[in-house]
C-alpha cells in the first residue's frame, strides 16, 4: 500500500548508521511502515524549524533508506512566534495542495500532524477531494497554546495572534471534523481532538505515546573522553542533564538559581543545559560565574547518547502550560531509554507516571528552592539514583519501547487503509 506521513517541523532523519541517532515519531513511523513493504513518502518542510536553514532548494524529492522524502518549498522565518512563520505555514499548505495534486496516483492512506494546522487542513481536504482516508495525529495543543508561548517583550504581537487564532480555529475543526480518524500522544490528547471533532471516541481512534528505542549505554571511552573535555567536566562528575529547544517554553531561571543554591555544598555535581535556540545567550548571562552550570550549545546525536551515558538525571523543566501538562513529549521517553532518573517540574500526564512508577520526582514549577532540596537529597543518596535510574529504564520497557509500539501503530494505519476494515467499523 502507498502511504504519505506529514509533519513539516520535526528533525530531519538520521541514517541508521548514526551511533545514537535520535528518532522521531513520524520518521520512525514512515521507516517502519517501509520495513513492512508499503511505497512511503515522507513529507516535510524544506525549511529547519531547528536551525533556521533552508534544508533543500525548492520542494526537492530524495530517497532515504527504504522511503521518499519529499521536501516542501517555503519561506524562511527567524523568530518561532511572528508574521513571517504565519506565511511559512500557509506556503506549507499551498505548496502541498500543488505537489499532492501533481502526484500520478493518491495514497491509500494520509497520516498527519495537526501542526501547523494549515497544512494538516491541506492534507485532509486532498484526501476528501480524492476518497483518501486522513488521520490527523495530536501531537500539540495547536492553535489554543499559541498565546502561551510569546514572551512579554513581545506583547504587542498578541492583538495579531488573537486574529490568527480566530482564523485557524476553523481550520482545526474542518481538520478534525472530516478525518477518517484521530490519533494522539495522550489519552488527554485524544479527548482534545475528538472535542474539536464534536464527537465520540470511534474504533478507528487509539492512543500511540511518543516513544523511544532501546538506549544501550555508550562504552566508547575516547568518545566519552572526549564529550567530557568538551564539557568540562571530570569522571567524578554528577551531571543532571537537559536536552532540548532552548526557547521560552521551559523554565530555565529556576534551574539556574537552583545550582547557584548547590554549588558550594556539592562541588561535583553539575548541570548540562545542551541544546540551541533563542535563549541561549540569555541562559549564559544567567550563569555567568556558576561552575556547577554547563550550556555547550548544540550537540551531535552521538554527544547526545554520550551526554545521557555519563548523566544520572534527566531534566523536563517546561512550563506548567495545558500543552505540556496533557502531554507527554519525546524528552521524556528519551530520558526513560537512557535510564535517566526524571527532575519534572510538570504535574501532569508526566507527573502521574514518575509518581507511580517512582522514577525520580516533581518539583514545584518555578520553586528554586524545592529544586535544589530534592537534587540535593538525590546526591546525598547514591542507592536512590540507581533505584530511579531502573525505574526509568522499566518503564521504558514496558510502555514507551518504540520497538513494541510502532509495529502497532503500522498495524492500526494499515487496517485504516485497507477498505474492508473501514466498512467493517462503519
Amino acid at each position: 500500500m502507498k502511504f504519505w506521513v506529514i509533519h513539516a517541523q520535526e528533525n530531519p532523519p538520521e541514517s541508521k548508521q548514526v551511533l545514537g541517532r535520535r528518532e522521531w515519531r513520524s520518521n520512525t513511523l514512515a521507516e517502519y511502515l517501509a520495513e513492512r513493504g508499503h511505497e512511503v513518502t515522507r513529507w516535510r518542510s524544506a525549511f529547519s524549524h531547528q536551525s533556521k536553514l533552508m534544508l533543500t532548494e525548492g520542494s526537492a524529492l530524495e530517497r532515504f533508506e527504504g522511503y521518499d522524502l519529499q521536501y516542501i518549498d517555503c519561506p524562511k522565518y527567524a523568530k518561532h512566534v511572528g508574521v513571517a512563520r504565519i506565511r511559512n505555514h500557509r506556503s506549507l499548505a499551498s505548496n502541498f495542495a500543488t505537489l499532492a495534486g501533481k502526484r500520478a496516483a493518491p495514497p491509500d492512506l494520509i497520516h498527519v500532524c495537526n501542526v501547523p494546522i494549515e497544512l494538516c487542513a491541506s492534507a485532509v481536504a486532498f484526501g476528501k477531494r480524492n476518497n483518501v482516508p486522513v488521520v490527523v495525529d495530536v501531537r500539540d495543543l495547536w492553535p489554543d497554546i499559541y498565546v502561551d508561548f510569546i514572551p512579554e517583550r513581545l506583547n504587542f504581537l498578541k492583538p495579531i495572534a488573537k486574529t490568527y487564532l480566530d482564523r485557524c480555529s476553523r481550520r482545526v475543526k474542518y481538520a478534525f471534523q472530516h478525518a477518517t480518524a484521530i490519533t494522539a500522544l495522550t489519552e488527554s490528547y485524544l479527548d482534545w481532538g475528538l472535542n474539536k471533532a464534536r464527537r465520540r471516541r470511534q474504533s478507528l481512534d487509539e492512543v500511540f505515546p511518543m516513544c523511544y528505542p532501546r538506549l544501550p549505554k555508550d562504552l566508547d571511552a575516547t568518545g566519552l573522553a572526549d564529550l567530557r573535555n568538551r564539557l568540562g567536566v571530570d569522571e567524578s562528575a554528577v551531571l543532571a542533564c537537559y536536552i532540548g529547544n532552548i526557547g521560552y517554553q521551559s523554565d530555565f531561571e529556576t534551574v539556574i538559581e537552583s545550582a547557584r543554591m548547590l554549588a558550594s555544598k556539592h562541588p561535583n555535581f553539575k548541570i548540562v543545559l545542551a541544546g540551541s535556540g533563542p535563549r541561549v545567550s540569555h541562559l549564559k548571562d544567567l550563569a555567568k560565574g556558576l561552575p556547577n552550570v554547563v550550556i555547550p550549545g548544540w550537540l551531535s546525536s552521538t554527544e547526545v547518547h554520550r551526554l545521557m551515558t555519563i548523566s544520572s538525571i534527566g531534566l523536563i523543566a517546561y512550563k506548567c502550560v495545558p500543552n505540556f501538562m496533557l502531554n507527554i513529549p519525546n524528552k521524556f521517553s528519551e530520558y526513560l531509554a537512557g535510564g535517566l532518573a526524571i527532575a519534572s517540574a510538570i504535574d501532569g500526564e508526566m507527573g502521574k507516571l514518575v509518581r507511580q512508577h517512582n522514577c525520580g520526582f516533581v518539583y514545584r514549577e518555578g520553586d528554586s528552592l524545592d529544586l535544589a532540596r530534592r537534587l540535593g537529597d538525590l546526591l546525598n543518596n547514591n542507592q536512590q539514583v540507581d533505584a530511579f535510574s531502573a525505574a526509568s529504564t522499566k518503564l521504558h520497557e514496558t510502555q514507551f519501547d518504540g520497538a513494541r509500539i510502532f509495529p502497532d501503530f503500522c498495524a492500526h494505519l494499515e487496517s485504516i487503509a485497507n477498505p474492508l476494515a473501514l466498512k467493517a467499523s462503519a
